[in-house]
């Protein structure tokens, strides 16, 4: 061998030497940390754990209909009581079949919804995901690319795990209404949330998930279809997502949609279960009654519920209004923060609290202040209709809501004129509000 071929051979051994040593350097000079090391692993089992219950909808639902002959929207009283009755909320096939019969998703995850806001969940160091201050972040969606970007306050990017196409859906505006570009559904993207993600089975208070479920009426149950229930396993107060989320003009909560986040309190799972039905109401009140956020139509419209919103405003007044401070006509003292908080409190009392809400009720209206009592029976008459009637967001619907918008301030004061003339309300005047009922509700 010449001396220029030998100088070529030790080079090469050389190199083969080193090189291996270079990268077992550098590997250990960033070690993945515990965190992401399962974050990258461990999650991927619990990710596909949800996406196969996920595909097991339309036989469960199949099933379901071919056992009753009907499909969940069509349940009466009888029905529904018959459908829980065979199940056992505590096993976690038997809570899935609940959420997949009737269309209500679940989930539970590591952090609270204020981790979820700004899309910290999104970003690929978990680590500074943890340490980043929520106000000091923003998202920005570019509808022409469909790329996503996650920066903080100095315009510094973020990296971010990459997301399955369509987590962040279109939305365009029609007039002055904004909607779901071709009126889709959203989903739950698991996979946008998988370093998050917890078992079920996992919960500290899994087991008064399923008598917290059993609770709610049918009717409560048949129009939260679509909007999520998550589960989260550190303690707080539990939210209300009320607004569209995941989506090019609300880029919040990536992956997920329109929802409650289930906190549990310090004082275990009856305090949990005061603030889970406490949540519920804000989006009956917001999504269901006024079926929207702003111009933001939900894509599920509920009619009998939508008629109630003049009655409701009157009764309990608009959104974060503030209410008379009076020592009665309220359930609770938190009732007394707004009128959106009234509602929701008067909700959760009629599910969890109903004999002590009427016979509190009852009192006071035999002392001569009879608004708690109109409270209650609002309630009674909003939650007492087991078949709501449900249509979807269309271009036809979007006309229709623009009819009912037109004539609801005029519906509004029929109803505050009725109530201000109490017995001496002419029948002409009922009769007018059934008209203008009537009309902006024909056919729906």
């Amino acid at each position: 061998m010449n001396i220029g071929k030998l100088n070529l051979f030790l080079l090469l051994v050389f190199l083969l030497a080193v090189f291996p040593l270079a990268y077992t350097v550098t590997k250990q000079a960033h070690p993945l940390s515990e965190e992401q090391e399962y974050a990258a692993g461990g999650q991927r089992e619990i990710l596909e754990e949800y996406l196969a219950q996920q595909s097991r909808r339309d036989a469960v639902v199949a099933q379901v209909e071919k056992q009753f002959g009907k499909l969940f929207p069509e349940f009466t009283m009888a029905d529904y009581s018959r459908f829980m009755s065979s199940l056992d909320l505590g096993r976690e096939d038997d809570l899935w079949k609940w959420s997949l019969v009737t269309g209500i998703p679940i989930l539970a995850v590591s952090k609270k919804s204020n981790f979820f806001y700004r899309n910290q969940h999104l970003l690929l160091n978990t680590e500074e995901a943890e340490r980043i201050s929520l106000s000091s972040i923003k998202t920005n969606y570019d509808k022409k690319t469909g790329e996503l970007k996650v920066v903080t306050d100095e315009g510094r990017e973020l990296p971010i795990r990459k997301i399955p196409n369509g987590t962040i859906r279109l939305t365009e505006r029609t007039g002055s209404y904004l909607h779901l570009r071709n009126f889709g559904e959203d989903r739950i993207f698991f996979e946008a949330l998988q370093p998050y993600l917890v078992r079920l089975a996992e919960l500290e208070y899994r087991d008064a998930i399923g008598t917290w479920i059993k609770s709610l009426p049918l009717s409560a149950v048949k129009v939260y279809r679509g909007m999520g229930i998550y589960f989260t396993t550190q303690t707080g107060r539990s939210y209300a997502v009320a607004m569209p989320v995941s989506n090019s003009t609300y880029e919040l909560f990536a992956g997920l949609h329109t929802g409650v986040f289930v906190d549990p309190r310090r004082d275990g799972p009856a305090g949990t279960a005061q603030n889970f039905v406490h949540e519920l109401g804000h989006l009956i009140d917001y999504a269901v009654i006024k079926g929207g956020y702003g111009n933001f139509r939900m894509p599920r419209q509920f009619p009998e519920f939508r008629k109630k919103q003049a009655e409701k405003e009157l009764v309990f007044g608009t959104r974060d209004d503030k209410v008379p401070q009076t020592p009665y006509g309220y359930v609770s003292r938190y009732a007394r923060a707004n009128a959106q908080e009234s509602f929701a409190e008067h909700f959760r009392a009629y599910i969890l609290e109903k004999d002590k809400f009427l016979d509190r009720a009852r009192k006071e209206d035999t002392e001569g202040h009879p608004e708690l009592m109109e409270k209650y029976r609002f309630m009674e008459d909003l939650l007492n209709n087991p078949s709501p009637r449900m249509v979807r967001l269309s271009p036809e619907y979007l006309t229709w809501e623009k009819t009912w918008q037109e004539g609801y301030e005029e519906l509004s004061i029929h109803y505050r004129t009725r109530k201000n003339m109490g017995d001496k309300a002419p029948d002409s005047l009922t009769q007018l509000i059934d008209s203008s009922l009537a009309k902006a509700f024909t056919n729906r």
